[in-house]
């Protein structure tokens, strides 16, 4: 029944695993099959609150013409409110968008040709919070919307500036008749132009005669004037210069003698300074060496002020250092003072006591410890043995009960066949009861209490046993080991806190007065356990294994004569019962058998507890004899530390006496490196203007020592200065004598020149008077001349540029004339129309040729959506026959690749169906290629990972969920791992089923990649299947692993 209602299960679930896929996917791609046909249920909120204008004397009303047109548009599902109703509705999401007409939306459309146009706003608000997608969707709307609005206005803009074209024609026209009457008059004016020509040429010939004669005038009138005045003044100042001029001839007479004089005395002074120059050389050249000695001296002073101010800063900051750490240092010393006085009171002789009993305590506490364990031990596997009993006592039962059972049904079988026969009737009669005979002997009455009882009473033996080590703890009484604490606490002078500190801490350390009887009547108590233990685990009811064999053979011995009777007389049905009853008694042997060596290898545990019990006493003995040796060990460490007290208080006193002598030190220390860190600060602080004194004194040093080199280079040229003056200065002595004796000729003439002078400066100044006077009258008549003849030339070269432009105005007026006449002509032969406006508005249109024809976005989505579901059922079909153990096979291999490929071709061709598959066959054939690859895929990761291959496979499928599922362009998935779309299978598959299902046919891509990958694939993993198949071994181990 069980095999049956199995049978059911796996082929229901192999029934759903065929179908589901198809359900999902019809599902999945109905659901999505067409949302953007449906936009015209898009709720759009339409707030129109514009006011209307008067535009050229017509009215203009944009965002009522707005209202209109989207009343007959059915792309969005406008809703025409007012500006509180759709806030309302958009607050409680009834809307995704809401679109506003502002008030002065009509009043910018009119500002086109204004200085400062205004551009108009059609103001939009979404709710994204609704749905993303359908706010996408109010936002095209909306930019259609606004495309719209603004032809509607370009061809109005363009109407208008119709209009005013062609009241720009019929002014064309009125100007044109303007410019023929400017043409015919300009004719006139160039007639009278020529006679004007003739005058004006006459005139400039004359002109030209006189401003050639007059030109000359000025000049020679300006050349008397100025001889006349150079004349006058020189003479005026010759009549001022004559009379200092007899004067100074005096003076400088007298100037000149004593000139004579100074000079003899100039030139014995020169005389004497060039006899002194020559040791002046000598004696600079001497301080010039010693001032370069001096500067490099000071220089390397100057190189060394830094080392210098770098180790004054260093003594200083290590004086401070030491100052400090002195302090610390005498603080020390006082603190170790301190402590030597306590130190020699004798807390070192007792914590060196104390820390040897302690050393002592922990030698027993281990000892102690090791008795404790093995008792422990002891308890530990006695309950061991006592569950292990019981559940194999449990588990004996149950196997005797079972095979007890299968006897009698298969001797009732055996009865029953047996039916028609007396003979075989008596030999049944007898089976049965030897059977009955051995189940007795096997299942017994109370078999399993008793032995209940007597583990239970072995476990509380042990328990009291343990209580009876723990009691025991060393080999002194309490009494003595408080005797010992009182030796040591009178022999180290301890305080009574510390007395009593240490007996507390040795408190119950002592056995107790009753522990060697407990421990024998527990001995005593887990024999006597034992031994009933194994008592109750022997055969039962005395039977034992030779008994139970001799039941078997006689058992088996009726059944064979039962079976040659059944033979002869019912055949094969006989047969097969007395089989089953022979089979059946063997086993209740093999129960017996194994209750034998059960009991056995019981006994034997019991008998090791009884000596583990019986031997206990020597190896506790042992331990504490141990106890009772540390503890003597621990007294003789406590009498020698004793006898050392005394020298180490000498020692202590030692110390004491050095620590007060160099507390009684300490402040002359602390002082003298006070005192050192002043100076060395004081010494610090003026370091900076040691430095800068050096720095100067070697600059100045470098100045003279320059200055020094100069002079010396120069007395050479003071030398022979020096001798050249003196030898001139005899000279200039000579000069001067002859220049005295000149002087006193001159001035004797002086009085006849003063009176010529001022004859001569008086007839100059009349002469000077009147050229000045005819000079000035001279260029006002020579400029009049000059600017007649001027504005003659000008006249006379500009008059046939008047008369050229008489004929440029006359040709320019018929040129204009003919130009507005032909510019009026060509705006009336213009259509202005109202379809040219609409062209205006709308230049272009858009013309859309599908290569392949998607109808909707279901089509879109369909071939993702067969590829991920048919990628899941085989994943399924996988788990399932995993989960059964149905891939060990060959065979069982190549039924699941059959399901596989069952599946996917019933998911592809319902879809194809469904969806009108152009190319069915090859949507058909690609789905399963797929299909088979990715079974391959997923088996050779289930073959040689494991379960582990459940986290890959689904690795995989989120990746290609993510980057390859072909509803967005693999270019716009800004991830990491969108690069890796190219290396998944489902890339190429997806490809490959769309192509099918448009119909633009299979592409080089899905050929050349898709398809020789998947064929590869195939190839490669099946061998890898076929190696993992070939060595069942290695199965084995792979399926107990996981």
């Amino acid at each position: 029944m069980k095999q049956m209602k199995r049978k059911y299960v796996v082929g229901g679930v192999l029934v759903a695993g065929l179908v589901l896929p198809v359900v999902c996917a019809g599902l999945v791609i109905h659901s999505f099959w067409d949302p953007f046909g449906q936009t015209a249920k898009l709720p759009v909120a339409v707030v129109n609150e514009d006011q209307p204008v008067t535009y050229q004397g017509k009215r203009l009303a944009v965002g009522q013409q707005v209202v209109s047109q989207l009343k007959h548009n059915h792309e969005l599902g406008w809703r025409f409110l007012s500006a509180r109703e759709a806030a309302a509705g958009m607050k409680h999401n009834r809307y995704y968008t809401v679109v506003t007409i502002p008030k002065n939306f009509s009043q910018r459309a009119t500002t086109v040709t204004d200085s400062q146009p205004q551009q108009m706003k059609l103001t939009y608000q979404t709710n994204a919070s609704l749905n993303y997608i359908g706010e996408i969707i109010s936002q095209t709307g909306a930019s259609q919307l606004n495309t719209a609005v603004k032809r509607a206005v370009t061809k109005a803009y363009a109407l208008s500036m119709f209009q005013q074209i062609k009241s720009s024609g019929r002014g064309f026209q009125t100007a044109a008749k303007g410019a023929t009457q400017l043409k015919d008059g300009t004719v006139t004016l160039a007639d009278g132009m020529n006679t004007y020509t003739t005058g004006v040429t006459k005139v400039k010939n004359g002109l030209l005669q006189l401003s050639t004669k007059v030109a000359q005038l000025p000049t020679g009138v300006r050349q008397l004037r100025t001889g006349s005045g150079q004349i006058s003044a020189g003479l005026g100042t010759l009549q001022t210069k004559v009379q200092p001029l007899a004067s100074g001839a005096s003076q400088l007479s007298a100037g000149a003698d004593r000139l004579a004089t100074g000079s003899g005395q100039v030139e014995a002074g020169l005389q004497q300074l060039s006899v002194k120059t020559q040791p002046l050389v000598s004696g600079v050249q001497r301080l010039t060496t010693g001032s370069s000695q001096v500067t490099a001296g000071l220089e390397k002073l100057n190189r060394k002020t830094g080392a210098l101010a770098s180790g004054v800063v260093q003594l200083a900051d290590g004086s401070q250092a030491l100052a400090v750490s002195t302090t610390c240092y005498v603080n020390g010393v006082y603190q170790v003072n301190t402590g030597l006085h306590t130190l020699a009171t004798g807390a070192q002789s007792l914590s060196q006591a104390i820390d040897q009993l302690a050393a002592g305590s922990q030698t027993l506490a281990g000892q102690v410890a090791a008795g404790k364990t093995g008792v422990t031990t002891l308890g530990t596997s006695v309950e061991a043995l006592t569950t292990q009993s019981a559940s194999g006592s449990a588990g004996l039962s149950l196997l005797a009960g079972q095979a007890s059972q299968k006897l009698k049904q298969d001797l009732g079988t055996l009865s029953a066949a047996l039916s028609g026969s007396n003979q075989s009737a008596s030999r049944l009669s007898r089976v049965q009861d030897k059977a009955n005979q051995l189940s007795g002997q096997l299942t017994g009455n109370d078999e399993s209490s008793t032995t209940a009882q007597a583990a239970s009473k072995l476990k509380t033996a042990v328990a009291q046993l343990d209580a009876g080590d723990q009691a025991t703890h060393t080999g002194m009484t309490q009494a003595e080991i408080t005797a010992k604490v009182s030796s040591v606490a009178a022999a180290t002078k301890m305080t009574a806190d510390q007395k009593a500190a240490m007996t507390s801490a040795l408190a119950g350390a002592g056995q107790t007065a009753s522990a060697d009887t407990a421990t024998s009547s527990a001995k005593t108590a887990v024999s006597t356990a034992a031994n009933d233990l194994v008592k109750a685990s022997g055969p039962t009811s005395g039977t034992d294994q030779t008994a139970v064999k001799q039941t078997v053979t006689s058992l088996k011995r009726d059944v064979a004569a039962l079976a040659a009777q059944g033979t002869a007389d019912q055949g094969s049905s006989v047969q097969a019962a007395l089989a089953a009853v022979a089979q059946d008694a063997t086993a209740l042997q093999g129960v017996f058998a194994q209750a034998q060596t059960l009991m056995a290898t019981q006994n034997a545990a019991l008998g090791k507890i009884n000596a583990g019990v019986n031997g206990k006493d020597s190896g506790l003995v042992a331990r504490y004899q141990k106890l009772i040796t540390g503890t003597q060990q621990l007294d003789a460490g406590l009498q020698q530390t004793h006898t050392k007290v005394p020298t180490l208080a000498a020692g202590i006193n030692q110390l004491v006496d050095g620590g007060q002598k160099l507390t009684a030190n300490g402040p002359a220390l602390i002082e003298g490196t006070q005192k050192l860190a002043a100076g060395t600060g004081q010494l610090n602080g003026q370091i900076p203007t040691l430095t800068g004194g050096v720095t100067r004194l070697v600059a100045g040093s470098l100045q003279v020592t320059d200055g020094l080199g100069l002079l010396n280079g120069q007395l050479p040229a003071l030398t022979s200065g020096v001798t050249q003056l003196t030898s001139g200065s005899g000279q200039v002595h000579a000069g001067a004598q002859q220049l005295a004796g000149g002087l006193g000729q001159l001035t004797g003439q002086v009085p006849t020149l003063i009176a010529g002078v001022s004859k001569l400066a008086n007839g100059s100044n009349r002469l000077t008077t009147g050229l000045t006077t005819l000079d000035q009258q001279a260029p006002q008549l020579v400029s009049g001349v000059q600017q007649l003849a001027t504005g003659s030339q000008h006249l006379a070269a500009n008059s046939p540029k008047l008369i050229a432009g008489a004929h440029k105005l006359t040709t320019g007026n018929g040129k204009l004339a003919t130009a507005l006449q032909g510019g009026a002509d060509k705006v009336k032969a213009t259509p202005l129309t109202s379809r040219t406006a609409a062209m205006f508005a709308s230049p272009a249109t858009l013309s859309h040729e599908r290569f392949s024809d998607v109808p909707n976005f279901g089509h879109a989505i369909a071939p993702f959506v067969v590829v991920m579901v048919t990628f899941l059922g085989l994943t399924g079909l996988v788990a399932g026959f995993d989960y059964r153990k149905q891939l060990r096979t060959p065979r069982q291999l190549a039924t699941l690749t059959g399901w596989t490929l069952l599946q996917a071709l019933i998911t592809s061709a319902g879809m194809a169906i469904m969806l009108h598959a152009a190319q069915p066959l090859a949507f058909m054939s690609l789905t399963g290629l797929f299909a088979l690859a990715v079974l391959v895929v997923e088996l050779v990761l289930r073959f040689f990972m494991g379960r582990a291959a459940v986290l890959v496979v689904g690795v995989l499928f989120f990746l290609q969920l993510c980057v390859a599922n072909g509803i967005f362009p693999v270019q716009t998935v800004k991830t990491l791992y969108a690069p890796l779309a190219k290396f998944l299978p489902i890339t190429y598959a997806n490809l490959g089923l769309t192509e099918a299902l448009n119909g633009t046919g299979i592409s080089t891509a899905v050929l050349t990649m898709g398809i020789s990958a998947a064929v590869v694939i195939i190839v490669v993993g099946s061998a890898l299947i076929g190696f993992k198949i070939m060595r069942p071994n290695e199965s084995v181990v792979n399926e107990a692993q996981d």
